[in-house]
């Protein structure tokens, strides 16, 4: 599979919070995202982590590649990170499913704004080929409505692909 980025990619910076916490909103983020869309039909989806709620699949290394390469400068800016080796321990497609926050609050669901818990400070919608780069402590959820229903079908559901992008100095 051969990726590249998208002619009309749209970045866009923000600090969000009283911590100013970065956030990379990339809007026309591959080429191809159909490219993807195809791949991940093609593979087994498992349950990978306890800690999302939904079932994944490894990504392609072509994708891979991408956010290494191509990407490499405004990841280093956006994280505020100087030269050094970049690696992902995780990059994954994601599909949602549906039981989750049960530790968090009383009965299923996600958070889908403010609670007595947590305050929602920012939203950024899901769209299609958009791409979100944030600190991977930053505390986030998907603003998945109540009444979701999971869709299987990583070609009609709801599919993300999650990396987690490691720095270390050279």
């Amino acid at each position: 599979m051969n990726l590249d980025l998208h002619p009309d990619l749209r970045p866009c910076q923000l600090a969000i919070g009283a911590e100013r916490a970065p956030l990379l909103v990339i809007d026309n983020f591959v080429a191809n995202a159909e490219a993807l869309v195809a791949d991940a039909c093609a593979r087994p989806f498992t349950v990978r982590s306890r800690y999302f709620p939904g079932i994944r699949a490894e990504a392609p290394f072509a994708y891979q590649q991408l956010l290494l390469t191509r990407l490499r400068s405004a990841l280093l800016d956006c994280l505020g990170m100087p030269e050094g080796a970049l690696t992902l321990s995780m990059c994954h497609y994601s599909r949602t499913r549906g039981r989750w926050t049960r530790n968090i609050r009383a009965g299923p669901g996600y958070i889908d704004g403010s609670t007595d818990l947590f305050e929602q400070i920012a939203k950024q919608d899901g769209v299609c080929n958009r791409m979100l780069v944030y600190r991977r402590n930053s505390l986030h959820s998907g603003c998945i409505e109540a009444r979701f229903v999971p869709d299987p079908n990583p070609s009609t559901g709801r599919l993300s692909i999650n990396s987690f992008i490691d720095w270390a100095p050279t």
